[in-house]
């Protein structure tokens, strides 16, 4: 009988190691918010950057999460900040800035995609619109 109770102990402590990893002690889930939500850098002149934007990616979850890389869906939109990956803690936040050069007179719109290690993408919407500038007479 009593090799059979210390079974049944150690089982449930096996258990309980198990459920107190699964919850605390993965990634799995972590929330990851971008500041601003969007940017729109308004009119700018074609083939003229703009002053850089910045963008502030912060982990708001509980866990560690993985910024494994960031994409551009149009090249008239470019990033600069820290070399990816980075791993953030709770709490921890990353800096990028965004700066915007126009080829043509048009409106452009994209996005910044952040893609965790989990899976997980952040994206901030990107606009502005490049225009010619007058000449003087």
């Amino acid at each position: 009988m009593h090799t059979a109770r210390k079974i049944k102990e150690n089982i449930l402590s096996a258990a309980v190691l198990v459920a107190f990893l699964f919850v605390f002690g993965t990634a799995a889930y972590a929330n990851v918010t971008a500041s601003p939500t969007a940017v729109s850098f308004g009119n700018q002149t074609i083939g003229t950057a703009s002053a850089p934007v910045k963008v502030i990616l912060t982990n708001t979850g509980q866990a560690r999460i993985k910024i494994g890389n960031a994409s551009l869906s149009t090249t008239q939109f470019s990033y600069s900040g820290p070399s990816l990956p980075v791993t953030l803690h709770s709490g921890q936040s990353l800096t990028a800035y965004m700066t915007f050069q126009p080829s043509a007179a048009q409106a452009y719109s994209g996005a910044l995609i952040f893609t965790c290690s989990n899976g997980s993408t952040v994206s901030v919407p990107l606009s502005g619109t490049g225009v010619q500038t007058q000449a003087t007479p």
